[in-house]
């Protein structure tokens, strides 16, 4: 003897309770691939992580100084640099260059953080968190110092390029 299905046995209102379930789980299976797209984060815009890498490069070269290299750590601070930042670091190459070698100060920066608070396709604010080790004639025992930079870089032909640097 063939066993019926109880859904059949019941009639009608059985096949209504098991659409009615099936429904149920398709509308909250339906709210939860919902709430997963609209809860997803926003993707950057493309000119976002070469801002994120311009800033981190400026900040190494920044906090990178040698008595032996000094020349070139300045044409490489230059190279990355625009606006007043540049005219200011311009202005004052030869006293810091001449302070590195007297005091043999060896510098190196490491980055640590790297973070937009403004960002638009031609300039963005970055806040940058980095430690420098730095010795010298008075402290030959490398000291670290804790760094908070603010840099607004501009987009100039497709180069991210630092106008302002605030050590915070």
């Amino acid at each position: 003897m063939t066993t019926v299905p109880a859904a059949i046995r019941r009639g009608p209102r059985g096949w209504l309770i098991a659409i009615g379930a099936l429904g149920l789980v398709l509308l909250l299976t339906l709210a939860v691939l919902v709430g997963l797209v609209v809860t997803r984060p926003p993707e950057d815009p493309p000119y976002v992580p070469a801002a994120k890498s311009a800033a981190s490069a400026a900040v190494r070269a920044f906090l990178r100084m040698s008595p032996t290299t000094v020349n070139a750590d300045q044409e490489r601070v230059l190279a990355l640099s625009t606006g007043d930042f540049r005219r200011e670091y311009l202005a004052n190459a030869a006293k810091t260059r001449a302070a590195i070698v007297q005091n043999k100060v060896y510098s190196k920066g490491t980055v640590l953080r790297v973070a937009l608070t403004a960002a638009g396709p031609t300039k963005v604010t970055a806040l940058v968190a980095a430690n420098s080790s730095v010795r010298n004639t008075t402290t030959p025992t490398a000291k670290v110092s804790h760094y908070r930079i603010r840099l607004i870089l501009v987009n100039t032909h497709d180069r991210w390029l630092v106008s302002t640097l605030d050590l915070t």
